[in-house]
């Protein structure tokens, strides 16, 4: 995954959970790998299945609702986040998309205290992640 090989990934994943579905944890790299390929209702499949067998995992509820935030399912993006924020406070990544969640139902407010709790804990992903809208918004209003 982190040479951006998403495809082999979701390849060599698939085939670890043909062999052995027992463990959630390779459906959940296999969902994060789904969120960087589009794929999000396989992503989103996968994310389920590990909230199932594993309620008390906060980053499989921050992976569901991250699939939720991608596809502008706020009010489900929310309540996935939340939990996950509830589970590991300490989280930043979920508390970026429990701030995007927010932005998306309009809490702008509530959405600027989350991405604060954010950069405490996950700096340069929210920065990066930051910069990128800013890019994609600069390119969209380009003459």
């Amino acid at each position: 995954m982190e040479q951006n090989q998403y495809a082999e990934a979701e390849s060599l994943l698939t085939e670890i959970i043909e062999n052995d579905d027992a463990l959630p944890e390779p459906r959940l790299y296999r969902a994060m790998v789904r969120i960087r390929m589009s794929k999000l209702p396989e992503a989103l499949e996968d994310a389920e299945a590990c909230v199932q067998a594993r309620p008390e995992n906060g980053v499989a509820h921050m992976v569901e609702g991250e699939v939720f935030v991608h596809m502008k399912d706020f009010m489900r993006a929310y309540a996935s986040l939340r939990k996950a924020c509830e589970l590991e406070r300490d989280n930043g990544r979920a508390y970026y998309f429990l701030a995007e969640a927010c932005l998306g139902l309009g809490k702008a407010e509530e959405a600027s205290d989350y991405l604060e709790v954010a950069l405490q804990f996950e700096r340069d992903f929210v920065n990066a992640k930051l910069a990128t809208k800013i890019l994609e918004t600069g390119q969209r209003s380009s003459p």
